[in-house]
């Protein structure tokens, strides 16, 4: 199983350079039924930034109510754009038409809405969904999934001229299902029971898992709807800190908080896949793709390979946010790069060499755009896992892995607003000197740049 979802489509820089007084703040209620397939939400969203040009998406199946000015209870009139501006389709746009011209955005907004989903206990049969993928709000008839930034199941707002998208925020927030046994929401400890009031001071996307399912510990990670005995259990812990102390030593930035693992069926047949809201890794599969599958005390190599670009991503993706046109690129590209690096430390040598040589091959009849120039991928799946990290393994053999791990940290640290191609070179200016534009000619631009990386790699 390699089916990677997109964690962040369009992410933006880093939300947590800000103070967390100016992040918003989401109160409210929400009521679930995982056997209906309903949800119901009477949320406020507090401490709106002042932003000009926006954007609030939520998702395409929810019904609206209303939106009111909070306290006030004025009710807004709403434009709505169906073609989100994600591309995907997942969501509405929504924005409150000023009395003249432009965009009115008030401090604090109420927004009532509900909707209704299929809920897919059996993906057997013949009338079963046909797909699922991250973004869904995935009823499967014992719980209820939504990710906290592609589903939009709260509402999330995009700076249209920034490129930031809101989706960590702040919450204090109460979940009433009386169908459920455990209520879970990212950033929070799980709580057993119909009725949850969950917070956080930190700002988190939202991930919500809802339904009938038990809760086990080890190794101070957390661990929902486990399909592992404590032996593997225990296992997947210590491989997640050894991980997780790796990329902490090398990056010199820590690697904070807990992870929560999350073990779910699809809702549809022939879908399995991990992503990562952080501090929660979620693994969507039946057997042989259960979560299980990979952590067997006696295929820790295994484990090492499935982990380490999900752990990856607390730094490209979490610490720092991409956005711009190479942001899913630099977001997913330098996760997988980590994990390569983890596997060749951790494994074995041969172990990467099969690895790369495996990229080289999936790419024989791959034409990439060069970064200087992409403005769409043609392959996502490709460009972003396969085809990125070999640059950067490429530029790594000609400039070292200690320069490397010094270029790997800039891109985590160096102020921009924009994480784009100017970002990508200036940072390997600043770690490489002059000799940043001869790589870039042979790496970045032009249309023989996986010819060189690979004539460098000898593959």
């Amino acid at each position: 199983m390699r089916k990677l979802v997109a964690l962040l489509l369009g992410a933006s820089f880093a939300l947590s350079a800000r103070a967390q007084d100016t992040l918003p703040l989401l109160t409210g209620t929400v009521h679930l039924s995982i056997l209906q397939g309903t949800v119901d939400c009477d949320l406020v969203l507090h401490n709106v930034p002042r932003i000009q040009d926006y954007l609030i998406r939520i998702n395409s199946g929810m019904n609206i109510r209303y939106f009111e000015n909070y306290p006030s209870g004025y009710k807004f009139g709403y434009e709505r754009e169906v073609a989100d501006s994600t591309g995907t389709y997942e969501s509405n746009d929504y924005w409150f038409p000023a009395s003249r011209t432009g965009k009115f955005l008030p401090k604090s907004i109420r927004f009532r809405y509900c909707g209704m989903y299929p809920v897919v206990a059996d993906t057997t049969a013949a009338s079963t969904s046909r797909q699922d993928w991250k973004g869904n709000i995935a009823f499967n008839g014992y719980s209820v999934r939504a990710d906290g930034y592609q589903s939009c199941w709260y509402p999330v707002l995009y700076d249209v001229k920034k490129q930031i998208t809101y989706d960590e925020v702040r919450y204090d927030i109460d979940i009433d299902c009386p169908d459920c046994s455990t209520i879970y929401v990212n950033g929070a400890q799980p709580v057993r029971g119909t009725h949850a009031r969950l917070h956080s001071d930190v700002p988190r996307q939202i991930l919500l898992y809802a339904g009938k399912y038990p809760v086990a510990y080890a190794g101070g990670d957390c661990f929902l709807n486990p399909d592992m005995d404590e032996d593997h259990l225990r296992s997947l812990a210590a491989v997640t800190e050894k991980l997780k102390g790796y990329y902490a030593g090398h990056l010199g930035i820590p690697y904070k908080d807990t992870i929560t693992f999350i073990q779910t069926t699809p809702t549809a047949p022939d879908h399995a896949w991990l992503f990562v809201s952080y501090p929660t890794i979620v693994n969507i599969g039946y057997d042989p793709y259960a979560m299980k599958s990979f952590a067997d005390p006696a295929k820790k190599d295994n484990m090492i390979a499935f982990m380490s670009h999900e752990l990856g991503h607390y730094y490209y993706g979490t610490y720092r946010r991409f956005n711009s046109a190479l942001g899913d690129m630099m977001s997913e590209g330098f996760a997988e790069f980590l994990a390569l690096h983890a596997t060749r430390a951790l494994i074995s040598d041969s172990a990467y060499h099969k690895e790369l040589a495996r990229k080289v091959k999936a790419l024989k009849n791959f034409q990439p755009a060069p970064f200087a120039t992409v403005k769409d991928y043609r392959n996502r799946e490709l460009y972003v896992y396969y085809y990125a990290p070999l640059i950067f393994t490429a530029i790594e053999k000609e400039i070292g892995e200690p320069a490397t791990w010094k270029w790997l940290h800039e891109l985590l640290v160096a102020p921009t607003d924009f994480t784009d191609y100017a970002f990508l070179l200036k940072t390997l200016h600043t770690v490489t000197g002059d000799r940043a534009d001869a790589l870039a000619a042979k790496y970045f631009q032009g249309d023989q740049t996986l010819a060189s990386a690979e004539s460098t790699l000898g593959l």
